[in-house]
């Protein structure tokens, strides 16, 4: 009786205490978070937490990799719809992996936490440039999220699968797309800047001319006009794909993107600076 009744009086800790293990481990309980790393295997993204424990898995249908250029690590973080929780923003190449290439511009998609989906989109335009029309692949180099007078925006580098031009797209928390910049060059990286009372987007990269490359800063006021740095001499004009919408951008609701128009000159208007 002695034995028994022990044996009862440790039964209780001893679930409590493998009940308790297994919560901290996430085998009962699904973890839940906001996502700190994630990767591609396959036709799949995994989303996992700081402590390597899976939120959620996305399946794309087809095979999906990590965008060979991409210059950040693992993607960007940033609120892009405005509710006060960072999303997860993630460069999709259209291949099995790093070493194969695609004949499809990469995609990219805002995935909220709980891993549904923001918005989607993939660049699909035609850019007509120093007499060559350049019609993909495009590939992404760099994303960064900020916030304009009119709300949160994302804004995208993208680049010509040969090296020029490059391409830098505005997104707001719909998924509606515009351009911002277009560079006769390579646009290597962004940064969100907020000094002296202006927020800033800087583009660094390389301008293309017909005797030289040279790097530099592009410096563009996010609540002002759009900007262009064509070839020196040359004008440049944008025209959609035949497999993509009107506009350009291919995504998962009516993305509208412009180019042209008084905001666009070789001086980039009043609300950019090159350096």
């Amino acid at each position: 009786w002695w034995s028994a009744a022990i044996s009862l009086g440790l039964a209780g800790p001893v679930v409590t205490a493998i009940a308790t293990v297994a919560f901290a481990a996430g085998l009962w309980w699904p973890a839940s978070g906001v996502p700190a790393t994630w990767e591609f295997e396959g036709q799949l993204i995994r989303a996992y937490t700081d402590g390597g424990r899976r939120l959620w898995t996305h399946d794309f249908g087809r095979g999906v990799s990590r965008p060979a250029q991409f210059t950040r690590d693992n993607g960007f973080r940033g609120d892009v719809d405005g509710d006060g929780v960072p999303e997860i923003i993630v460069p999709v190449r259209y291949a099995k992996s790093l070493r194969e290439t695609s004949e499809e511009s990469d995609g990219v998609v805002a995935f909220a936490a709980d891993g549904h989906i923001v918005w989607s989109i993939q660049l699909t335009r035609e850019l007509e440039a120093a007499g060559e029309v350049f019609g993909g692949p495009w590939y992404v180099y760099d994303i960064v999220a900020g916030f304009t007078a009119e709300g949160p925006r994302t804004w995208i580098a993208y680049n010509h699968n040969t090296w020029w031009p490059g391409i830098v797209l505005e997104v707001d928390p719909r998924g509606q797309a515009r351009t911002r910049l277009v560079l006769g060059g390579r646009v290597h990286a962004l940064m969100f800047w907020r000094a002296a009372g202006r927020s800033l987007l800087l583009a660094t990269g390389a301008l293309r001319e017909p005797d030289e490359t040279r790097g530099g800063v592009v410096a563009l006021d996010v609540n002002g006009p759009a900007a262009t740095f064509p070839l020196a001499g040359h004008t440049q004009s944008t025209r959609p794909s035949s497999s993509a919408s009107p506009a350009g951008v291919r995504g998962t609701s009516g993305f509208a993107s412009t180019l042209g128009g008084s905001g666009f000159g070789a001086a980039a208007g009043a609300g950019a600076a090159g350096a």
